[in-house]
């Protein structure tokens, strides 16, 4: 089912707002820092905080209009939530916690049994159908959780940081388990997460909150290609400078100049990728007019690939070949020259 929610909701001397849309049987993922309101905007949504002002539909339900004073609660949403940790009830079995789902829904017991086994069976965990929570490791409560949310049947599914307890190997095993489950199933999904590799990888839609709002939203490539603030920019990995653009240049800190291949004037945010950076051990030929002498902070390989960090001005990121690491005898300290193209910068209004 569709969902359509603007959230705005008090909190202190601040007001959470978001607007969120998500089609059917798609994940959107409402990404920010720590504060932004990510979590508010989600209880909002399951209905445990009551809006001071906006609207939320759900295929053709109203959840909520402040308009017309309608709230449903959270039982009368036909929505799942799954929490950090999973929030098991630790005397009953695997199975049980499961079944609670759908018998939370009216299911008789039978059928309850029956739709947990199936959610057992799919994420790979009937052999601990029996076992109770403590016997259970941080994934594979986790998993069990999920199961629990997913054997309801809701039509809308509510993540709040559902892999940030989880160590790095259970993390990425639960992270697929999740999303085949999702692409197997017909409920909306809505996650929540500080971590930009989480959103990048199970977002179809991304929302970005910062300070309380909606800083920006988009396909993860929409994303990638035109950061709007400083944070995205480092959520996608991008180099980010601030700047005052006066026509085709924008001035630096560092006090230098990078220049546009279209005029911006005023307060503004500059981000290229580490890639579009070009090192030479000398200075290159030709008009390229982004041409500047640094040194090398420091170098890390991953894969086939080198990372490079330049020292100001302006301090960049770079992504080169092991083989141009190589023949460059790229180092820490080592004095380079980096070109980059107008054409690879992106400039916005600060």
């Amino acid at each position: 089912m569709k969902l359509r929610a603007d959230v705005r909701v008090g909190r202190g001397d601040r007001t959470i707002a978001a607007h969120v849309v998500a089609d059917p049987s798609r994940r959107v993922v409402i990404v920010g820092p720590n504060g932004a309101g990510k979590s508010t905007v989600l209880a909002a949504l399951a209905g445990t905080v009551r809006l001071d002002e906006g609207r939320i539909e759900l295929g053709d339900r109203l959840l909520a209009d402040t308009d017309t004073d309608v709230h449903l609660g959270p039982h009368e949403r036909n929505v799942g939530v799954v929490f950090q940790d999973g929030l098991l009830f630790p005397h009953m079995t695997v199975l049980d916690n499961v079944a609670f789902g759908p018998r939370s829904r009216g299911a008789s017991r039978d059928r309850a049994g029956r739709r947990a086994r199936e959610e057992l069976e799919r994420f790979d965990l009937h052999s601990l159908a029996e076992a109770r929570p403590r016997a259970l490791s941080g994934g594979e409560a986790q998993r069990v959780a999920l199961a629990r949310a997913l054997a309801a049947g809701p039509d809308l599914l509510l993540l709040d940081e559902p892999f940030g307890a989880l160590d790095v190997t259970s993390r990425v095993e639960v992270r697929r388990a999740v999303r085949l489950a999702l692409d197997e199933s017909s409920a909306t999904a809505i996650l929540v997460t500080h971590d930009p590799v989480e959103a990048l990888a199970m977002g179809d839609r991304i929302v970005v909150m910062e300070k309380g709002r909606v800083s920006q939203s988009g396909s993860p490539d929409e994303i990638r290609a035109r950061p709007r603030s400083a944070y995205v920019g480092d959520l996608v990995g991008l180099n980010v400078i601030h700047g005052r653009g006066q026509g085709d240049s924008v001035e630096i800190p560092g006090d230098t100049a990078l220049t546009l291949a279209e005029p911006m004037d005023g307060p503004v945010i500059v981000t290229f990728h580490p890639h579009a950076v070009s090192l030479h051990a000398t200075r290159p030929e030709g008009s390229m007019r982004n041409v500047w002498e640094t040194s090398v902070r420091h170098v890390e390989h991953f894969g086939g690939r080198v990372r490079v960090e330049l020292d100001s001005p302006p301090g960049a990121a770079v992504e080169v070949t092991g083989a141009a690491a190589s023949e460059l005898g790229l180092a820490g300290g080592r004095r380079v020259w980096a070109s980059l193209k107008a054409t690879e910068i992106g400039c916005f209004p600060a």
